[in-house]
């Protein structure tokens, strides 16, 4: 059994566990009042002392991020992968999957930019470093013109075809769950299956709600719960999947509507085969 480790989301978990985010309790005249590491407890200093001074005069603002020792960046990284394997101890063998610098998708986007919604800046201090640690103590892969999670698709749905129980994805991002085949959630410590018609139907879920960490539009005004309520009665297969899906898209885009489709399944759909360009189920099918 070989495990496809998400990297990126391995690196973030350790680096921002290794570094306190500031909270300020600011006065009018821009003067810093008191510090906190927690914004709840800011906001109740500050609720404090505005009991004097009336609403306004004190605000809470961000800070500094402030890091810990690299080392605890790197320790907390090793307990994640530690769990994964005490926890899934059957495996054979295990693959870190990282992110490299180029991604299809940023030139796919033209309705959004693709993660346009993101802070660049909000990164662990510790990435750069934590990434090597796990190159120089793991096996590790990085994705090449692609995200980590295609490259982890691609990789588990080649051994999954082979057998259904012989490759986990190992992640907490549920974009992931439209690949069939075992999972595991390294937080939860939870394992899982994903039948196909699970996967495909998460999939066109996606395509209805679309995805606002990625800043990938869907259907305006249709977020995940309307979605999972409109296909509750779609038989969950996915030539039936797309018929129901695609005529929200010509309801919502009209004559844009094939175009708005298409971006956004290539936007959303984690690749199961090297270098795939996702198309239409009615494309696929034709003929």
């Amino acid at each position: 059994m070989h495990l496809h480790v998400d990297g990126d989301l391995i690196v973030y978990r350790a680096g921002f566990a290794a570094e306190k985010q500031q909270w300020h309790v600011m006065d009018e005249w821009g003067g810093i009042c008191q510090t906190t590491t927690l914004k709840k407890d800011a906001e109740a200093a500050c609720e404090e002392l505005m009991e004097d001074a009336g609403p306004g005069f004190y605000t809470v603002e961000k800070g500094e991020r402030m890091p810990e020792p690299v080392e605890n960046a790197y320790w907390a990284a090793k307990m994640i992968l530690q769990g994964v394997k005490r926890n899934l101890s059957g495996y054979d063998s295990m693959t870190v999957y990282l992110s490299g610098d180029d991604n299809f998708r940023l030139d796919v986007a033209t309705m959004k930019v693709y993660k346009g919604n993101r802070d660049d800046k909000h990164r662990p201090v510790h990435a750069g470093d934590i990434k090597k640690y796990l190159e120089k103590n793991y096996e590790v892969i990085y994705s090449d013109g692609e995200e980590a999670d295609d490259t982890i698709g691609w990789h588990h749905f080649r051994l999954w075809e082979e057998d259904p129980f012989c490759s986990v994805v190992v992640s907490i991002d549920k974009d992931l769950d439209m690949l069939p085949g075992l999972h595991y959630n390294f937080v939860k410590e939870e394992s899982y299956i994903v039948q196909e018609d699970e996967a495909m139907y998460n999939f066109y879920a996606q395509m209805i709600s679309g995805d606002t960490t990625d800043n990938i539009g869907g259907i305006p005004g249709l977020g995940v719960k309307k979605a999972a309520t409109y296909l509750a009665e779609v038989e969950k297969t996915e030539a039936a999947l797309h018929k129901a899906v695609f005529q929200l898209y010509e309801d919502a885009f009209g004559s844009e509507a094939v175009a708005a489709y298409r971006e956004h399944g290539q936007l959303l759909w984690i690749r199961r085969h090297e270098d795939e360009m996702w198309k239409p189920y009615n494309e696929r099918n034709e003929g």
